[in-house]
């Protein structure tokens, strides 16, 4: 999903939520520790929308990988608190952190109240 859309999206889960409610999605986070670690699969080379990269250039939406900092940003611009973050092993091979998913990232995250 583009950039727009995830905009989209996250603004339409918020309108949904009542406050306090829970929301739970997965992402390819980028940040220091995933662009440096990056298992080879999931090579994001091609700049897509400013703040994320693509696997495949000619099919981009496959699998996009945003900037953990825009994420987290929109996030709270849309009245989302993120209480969790579970990093993936996709960014982290060969890691000592134990994680129970084995790909994407978790963010777990909460309607601000009123």
């Amino acid at each position: 999903m583009f950039a727009g859309g995830v905009e989209n999206y996250l603004s339409e889960i918020t309108r949904t939520l009542k406050p306090g409610g829970a929301v739970l999605i997965t992402w390819f986070l980028l940040n220091d520790v995933s662009r440096r670690t990056a298992h080879k699969r999931f090579q994001f080379r091609h700049k897509v929308d400013g703040v994320a990269r693509t696997t495949v250039s000619k099919n981009p939406e496959a699998a996009i990988a945003f900037d953990e900092d825009y994420i987290r940003g929109l996030y709270a611009r849309v009245g989302l608190e993120i209480s969790d973050v579970e990093y993936g092993q996709w960014g982290r091979p060969g890691s000592s952190r134990k994680s129970s998913n084995d790909l994407q990232d978790l963010v777990i995250a909460r309607k601000l109240q009123g």
